[in-house]
């Protein structure tokens, strides 16, 4: 670990035995390495060098895991997670740079595709981020970027998996990838109980203790800063209204009043708190949702030190709200989109409370690419690797794969 005068630690205000007490910092490169070469101007350096020491804070993300041991949570069953799950009848599909595919068709125009698409049933071929067209591309980001705008949602009628489907698509000359939809779980998503908090917890949350945020908030709060660190809740939606939330909702500084217009042109009308895909109505992104965000959002950010409810793991950092979940379900359906909405519009750090697994010996290039992109645009990913309790050789986890961080759980009371 490097500890010099003119360093990113040192520029930040932290002490050299401050630093090395968190020497795990220096596995996190394309953070380190963006603030040591950062030339912007002051007021937006100093606000990446909150992020990095706010990053000392990232064991908050604890939470994701250690919801296990926690008496309200459910632990979920291993045979959950002992093989892929794939979303039906849909697999996405990434084309090359030489041709045009017109949004919303069922034939793209390229035979043999086409063909394929005839023997699947394929009646809607559907960009699957077509709200990348209004982010700006930099040095870093511009291959993924471009590459993500060339990628479909291929969906189809036919009984064949979505395995088979992607397998088949993938030897057309014009297809660079074809893979099937991974469908992801909400980590502890079956409540047993639910108690909204109406009068002071801290004692009550032993987590802070037993990772030591104490500590850590004597070096840096999430209110430390100018602007504050911004926390996106990549979830099933929550009450971003609850009491003990509502002081520290972000709100997008560009489109701040619901007018059913798309005011700063960012691809989303009104999403003045964040977003919904999970509601598949554009013109609706209020992302209120279920009990599992509105209690991973507290976790991490609710209001601290006001004589209320519970203690935030961040100590009042921003929180964006981003509804992914499935249509009327629990289950996550939308949680690249909203992975790939947080960095687009200013997340600093984005959770993701929810996963599922893959064979390592067939990883999906999408969602790695997807997670390649984010970090590059300057998000730092905190990814579960599920409560399961076990380790799994065969199979990777995402998103707490690549280039995410990933958090294990613990059975610590």
């Amino acid at each position: 670990m490097s500890w010099v005068r003119g360093s990113a630690w040192a520029k930040a205000g932290i002490s050299e035995p401050t630093a090395r007490k968190y020497v795990w910092l220096d596995k996190l490169p394309k953070l380190d390495r963006r603030l040591r070469k950062q030339a912007a101007p002051e007021t937006y350096l100093n606000k990446r060098l909150n992020v990095m020491k706010f990053t000392i804070q990232t064991s908050l993300m604890l939470f994701v895991g250690m919801m296990a041991s926690s008496s309200v949570w459910s632990q979920v069953g291993d045979t959950e997670y002992s093989a892929p799950a794939w979303q039906p009848q849909v697999v996405i599909v990434q084309f090359d740079a030489d041709g045009y595919i017109v949004d919303g068709v069922a034939k793209t125009g390229v035979q043999a595709f086409d063909r394929l698409a005839i023997q699947y049933s394929v009646w809607q071929i559907q960009r699957a981020y077509p709200f990348l067209d209004h982010v700006q591309p930099n040095s870093n980001t511009y291959r993924n970027l471009a590459a993500l705008r060339r990628t479909y949602y291929v969906r189809y009628q036919s009984t064949t998996e979505p395995q088979h489907v992607a397998t088949g698509l993938q030897q057309v000359e014009e297809v660079v990838y074809a893979e099937p939809v991974a469908l992801n779980r909400l980590f502890d998503s079956d409540l047993k109980r639910h108690v909204d908090p109406d009068d002071p917890r801290f004692s009550d949350q032993k987590y802070l203790q037993h990772m030591r945020l104490p500590e850590a908030w004597d070096e840096v709060k999430g209110m430390d800063g100018s602007p504050r660190v911004v926390i996106a809740i990549v979830d099933g939606g929550g009450d971003w209204q609850h009491e003990d939330l509502l002081g520290n909702v972000w709100t997008n500084a560009g489109d701040s009043v619901a007018n059913g217009l798309d005011d700063d042109n960012n691809g989303f009308i009104d999403d003045v708190h964040g977003v919904n895909f999970g509601n598949e109505d554009p013109a609706n992104n209020d992302p209120t949702g279920d009990t599992h965000g509105t209690s991973s959002a507290g976790v991490a950010s609710a209001v601290t030190d006001n004589g209320i409810g519970v203690a935030g793991a961040a100590w009042n950092a921003e929180l964006m709200h981003v509804n992914v979940a499935c249509p009327g379900g629990s289950l996550i359906c939308y949680g690249y989109e909203g992975i790939l909405y947080a960095a687009a519009n200013g997340a600093d750090i984005i959770n993701t409370s929810w996963g599922g697994p893959v064979t390592r010996s067939t990883p999906l290039r999408h969602q790695s690419q997807v997670l390649e992109l984010v970090t590059d645009m300057g998000a730092l990913v905190v990814a579960s690797s599920g409560n399961h309790g076990r380790l799994a050789d065969s199979l990777a986890f995402y998103p707490a794969y690549s280039s995410a961080r990933s958090v294990c759980w613990s059975n610590r009371g």
